[in-house]
């Protein structure tokens, strides 16, 4: 066996074999006298079909058959023995050889997983916030409870802050009238935050029957093109303005929330731990965030072209599945929309198992079930689902990708320098 291996361009290697003629044959004819013996084929009994008739009857295919034999072992032999690793399967060129004299040569393209060493962790910063829940946070969530039990009654006031109005509006940009963003009884509450505020400002102090003229500047983000950074001047006419009217805190608003005993102590100790909970998670995720970041900046590596292709692909499919396309219209979505999230998902994976392989990790299944049991807790019949988790090997399958990458996780933690950031839930959770 020749071989010959060359670098093309970057990861790309090109691998030459050539095989003698013979050992290709002599499988052939060894293939073709075994399938004599099992074939059927009228007019003639089993075991009894002349070589001839199974040569023009199967030889074709006989052929493919050893040919891809003889590549498929010979292209694993020579992948161990110069410890290659693909990071995909290749691209193979190969032909039968036309007599026993001849040679079998053939040609495999593929890509091989960069070689790196795990760049020094000591010099990643990770800010880990150290949260308290404090009284306040706790009122707050049981006045979100309250809004959400709550009714919209109209009031015979000119609005403010907190209200809700139920407007007509026609809309123009540089005094062209755009009718097909008009629209007819929306509603509007008066609370500050978002591309709304602008809106939300002019329309405080409205009473019903009341026009009003309000003109937005829209961002330059703004997901329409053709209004960003434009002046849109909304003509508002003002149907009713309606107040929130909250359920007051009495054993009647405590017990929807399945608390027997209606003690309004009993419901903030509950979203006490709920917060609690969430602030977790939070952090969880902040930490996680800050260590993929950082291991992605401290490790520059070339990555394989095939392995992103594949993992944009991926991609694409899963979200056309979400936007509910069949899958033979997933290719309507542009592939390159999905490059840069396929090419950070392969930098992490290929970052996560040297992190793996360089402090010699090893599956905890102890943080597997304690994931589980986590989020079963979220569900109404937690022991149903942790069974359910358990014996379906696509979610079981989850939650061991998600132990190994916080494994990986506190690797990193461990040798990084780590400072504790006093920080507000509001904050944590995004809402300051």
């Amino acid at each position: 066996m020749e071989v010959s291996l060359e670098t093309t361009e970057g990861l790309e290697r090109r691998l030459t074999v050539r095989l003698p003629g013979r050992d290709f044959h002599e499988r052939y004819e060894a293939r073709l006298a075994s399938l004599a013996k099992t074939v059927r084929i009228n007019g003639f009994r089993r075991g009894k079909v002349p070589l001839k008739v199974v040569r023009q009857r199967y030889g074709a295919s006989a052929r493919d058959e050893v040919l891809a034999e003889l590549v498929e072992q010979s292209y694993r032999r020579i992948l161990q023995e110069r410890k290659l690793v693909p990071a995909a399967p290749p691209r193979i060129d190969a032909k039968a050889p036309a007599d026993a004299e001849a040679e079998l040569e053939y040609t495999a393209v593929f890509e091989v997983l960069p070689e790196f060493e795990l760049a020094d962790l000591s010099g990643l910063e990770i800010k880990r916030p150290q949260v308290e829940i404090t009284e306040a946070d706790v009122d707050e969530t049981i006045e979100r409870l309250r809004a959400q039990a709550g009714e919209w009654r109209a009031v015979e006031r000119p609005a403010a802050a907190g209200d809700r109005v139920r407007i007509d509006y026609q809309v123009s940009v540089a005094g062209e009238r755009r009718s097909e963003a008009d629209r007819q009884d929306a509603l509007a509450v008066l609370e500050e935050g978002g591309e709304s505020s602008e809106f939300v400002r002019q329309l405080l102090g409205i009473a019903a029957g009341e026009r009003r003229q309000v003109t937005v500047t829209m961002p330059e983000d703004h997901q329409d093109e053709a209004l960003r950074g434009k002046a849109v001047t909304f003509e508002v006419e003002c149907k009713a303005v309606e107040e929130l009217v909250k359920p007051p805190l009495d054993e009647a608003f405590v017990r929807r929330f399945d608390i027997e005993d209606g003690n309004l102590e009993t419901l903030r100790a509950r979203v006490r731990r709920q917060l609690e909970h969430e602030a977790r998670r939070a952090v969880r995720e902040r930490l996680r965030r800050q260590v993929l970041d950082g291991l992605i900046a401290l490790n520059p590596i070339e990555l394989p072209k095939t392995m992103v292709a594949q993992r944009a692909e991926w991609l694409r499919r899963v979200t056309a599945r979400q936007l509910g396309l069949k899958p033979e219209l997933a290719d309507r979505l542009p592939l390159e929309h999905f490059q840069e999230a396929a090419a950070r998902q392969v930098h992490l994976q290929l970052l996560t198992e040297k992190v793996r392989e360089a402090f010699d990790l090893k599956l905890d299944r102890a943080q597997v079930e304690r994931l589980i049991a986590e989020e079963a807790a979220d569900y109404q019949d937690p022991e149903a689902m942790v069974e359910y988790f358990r014996s379906n090997e696509g979610e079981l399958r989850r939650f061991i990708s998600q132990a190994l990458e916080d494994q990986v996780i506190d690797a990193v933690l461990g040798r990084a320098e780590v400072i504790d950031e006093p920080t507000p839930f509001a904050q944590l959770m995004g809402k300051a």
